[in-house]
C-alpha cells in the first residue's frame, strides 16, 4: 500500500515536471503528489494507533479476568486458558498464542517477552515487565494483576484527559494555516496582481522583478511548506509521534492544493472585443488609431500586455506594436503609421494575461483592415 501510494506520487510529480515546469501548475502537480504520496502511510500510521488505542483498553479488562479466575482457585496457566476463550479485540489472538506456548512448555519469561513483542504497544510492554518482576518474586499474583489493571486504566485516563488538554492547541495550527492561505490569497489579489496587471485592474504604478506565476509559485510553496509542518506538530502535540501527524498534513496539503488551484490556476483566455480605427479611409499623410476593449476579469489573472499586428502586403511581412491602457476610456491604443497611397493594411490584434494565456482577435481568420485613399 505504501509502495502504490509513493509510485502515485512520484507519478504526479514527474508528469507535472514533464508538462508544465517551470510553471506554476507544476508545483500544484508537486504539492498533489506530496499529498498522495503520504496518504496511505497517514491511513496506516491512524489504523495503527486505533489497533493500539483498542488493545490498551482492553488490557485492564484481560488483567482482571484473570485475577477472578485465580480468585476461583485456577492456576495461572489455566486462568490463561479460560481468558483465550473470551474475546479481547487484537489481544485474541496473541493471548491464545501465549497459552499455547505456555502448554508447550515454555518458560514464563520467553512466552510472555514474546507476547509483548508481537503486540509491541508501551503499555503491553510495561505491564509485562511488571507481571515478570512479580512472579520472580512471588507473593499474590492476584493483588498484581488487580493493581496493574488499575495502573493500566489511570495511565490510559490520564492520557485521555492530555489528549483533550492539546485538541485546542491542535485547532490553533489548523486555524493558522486556514488564516495564513486566506492572507495570501488577499495578498496576492490585492497587490501582486494589480501590479502586474497592464491596466484591467486600474494599472500598475511599478514593474514586478518576477514573473507573476514565479509569485504565484513561491506563494503558494510558502502555503504549502507551512501546511505540511503545521500537520507534524499537530501530530506531535496530539500524539506524541511525529508521524502521526501526517493525517494533519495530507488533509491540510489537500485544502491548499485545492483552494490555491481554483485561486491561482487560470484556464481564461482574454477577451479581445470592440475592435475599432479612425479614419476608415486615411489619406497618405494620416496614422489609424486602433482602439480594443481587452478584458481578463477573476478568476482569470488579468491583462498584461496587448499588441497590434499589421501588415501592408498581404502577410509576406508585418510589424507589432505594443498597445497602450487609457485608464480614461478604458481602451487599449497604438497607431499604425501613414503609408502610401493605394496601401491595403491588414491588422489582428493579440494579448497575453498574466498566467502567460494568449488571445487572438483577427476578425474570424478575415481580419480587420482598411485601405489608404489618395
Amino acid at each position: 500500500m505504501v509502495g502504490v501510494s509513493a509510485s502515485t506520487g512520484a507519478a504526479m510529480a514527474v508528469f507535472g515536471y514533464l508538462f508544465f515546469y517551470p510553471a506554476f501548475t507544476f508545483h500544484i502537480f508537486v504539492a498533489g503528489a506530496l499529498a498522495a504520496a503520504m496518504t496511505m502511510p497517514a491511513l496506516l500510521i491512524l489504523w495503527e494507533e486505533r489497533v493500539r488505542g483498542r488493545i490498551d483498553e482492553m488490557l485492564p479488562r484481560f488483567l482482571e479476568d484473570v485475577a477472578e479466575s485465580q480468585e476461583a482457585g485456577m492456576t495461572l496457566l489455566k486462568a490463561l486458558e479460560a481468558s483465550s476463550k473470551r474475546d479481547y479485540g487484537p489481544i485474541t489472538r496473541e493471548l491464545r498464542l501465549l497459552t499455547a506456548q505456555l502448554t508447550w512448555g515454555v518458560e514464563f519469561e520467553a512466552a510472555f517477552s514474546s507476547f509483548s513483542k508481537r503486540i509491541d504497544t508501551e503499555m503491553t510492554v510495561k505491564v509485562t515487565v511488571l507481571l515478570l518482576e512479580a512472579m520472580r518474586l512471588g507473593g499474590d499474583l492476584k493483588a498484581t494483576f488487580n493493581s496493574t489493571a488499575s495502573f493500566v486504566r489511570e495511565v490510559i485516563q490520564l492520557r485521555n484527559e492530555r489528549e483533550s488538554q492539546l485538541r485546542p492547541f491542535m485547532m490553533v495550527i489548523y486555524v493558522s494555516s486556514f488564516v495564513f492561505m486566506v492572507i495570501i490569497i488577499i495578498l496576492y489579489q490585492s497587490f501582486f496582481l494589480s501590479m502586474a496587471s497592464g491596466g484591467t485592474r486600474g494599472g500598475s504604478f511599478m514593474r514586478l522583478p518576477m514573473s507573476l506565476e514565479g509569485y504565484k509559485a513561491v506563494l503558494f510553496d510558502l502555503v504549502a511548506v507551512e501546511a505540511f509542518f503545521g500537520g507534524i506538530t499537530a501530530g506531535k502535540l496530539s500524539g506524541g509521534r511525529a508521524l502521526t501527524g501526517l493525517k494533519h498534513s495530507v488533509t491540510l496539503l489537500a485544502v491548499v492544493t485545492v483552494v490555491f488551484g481554483l485561486f491561482f490556476l487560470d484556464p481564461i483566455l482574454p477577451s479581445i472585443t470592440d475592435v475599432e480605427f479612425a479614419p476608415y479611409a486615411p489619406s497618405h499623410v494620416n496614422p489609424v488609431k486602433v482602439v480594443a476593449k481587452i478584458a481578463d476579469p477573476f478568476p482569470g489573472s488579468g491583462v498584461q500586455t496587448a499588441y497590434l499586428v499589421w501588415t501592408s502586403d498581404s502577410w509576406g511581412t508585418n510589424k507589432t506594436v505594443e498597445m497602450d491602457y487609457s485608464r480614461i476610456s478604458e481602451l487599449w491604443e497604438a497607431q499604425i503609421p501613414p503609408h502610401p497611397e493605394g496601401t491595403e493594411i491588414l491588422f489582428l490584434i493579440r494579448a497575453l494575461d498574466n498566467s502567460g494565456n494568449p488571445a487572438i482577435n483577427d476578425n474570424e481568420n478575415m481580419f480587420f483592415g482598411y485601405g489608404v485613399a489618395g
